[in-house]
């Protein structure tokens, strides 16, 4: 559990208050970076939050967030989806193989360049 303030009212005469509360992140939950959790909220269990959010609300398990202020993108379910299916249609790099040979007819031929 983290302890998060919200001092953006202390310089307000008519306000004058500083918001304490507790922050809880749950198992497996991924925070990006530069992002920002206000006090009082939880990040669900498996959840994503988007870097540079700013979360104001709780967010659900298997949720990903993301925005200024943070908002549902998803489910953790469509993006597993998503990613499998473009892995799925990526050309693995190590299908094709260069022989030894053509890769030192390549470095010489950068050496020239280069000189």
């Amino acid at each position: 559990m983290l302890l998060a303030h919200d001092a953006s009212t202390k310089r307000l005469k008519d306000f004058e208050y500083t918001k304490v509360g507790s922050i809880k992140i749950e198992d497996n939950a991924f925070i990006g970076v530069r992002s920002l959790i206000m006090p009082g909220v939880t990040i669900g269990k498996n959840s994503i939050v988007a870097g540079g959010s700013v979360v104001t609300k709780s967010v659900p398990p298997n949720t990903i967030v993301g925005g200024i202020q943070a908002k549902k993108i998803g489910t953790l379910a469509q993006y597993e989806a998503v990613r499998k299916e473009h892995f799925m249609n990526t050309k693995k790099i190590y299908e094709k193989t260069i022989p030894f040979r053509g890769i030192l007819i390549i470095i010489k031929k950068i050496k020239c360049f280069m000189n």
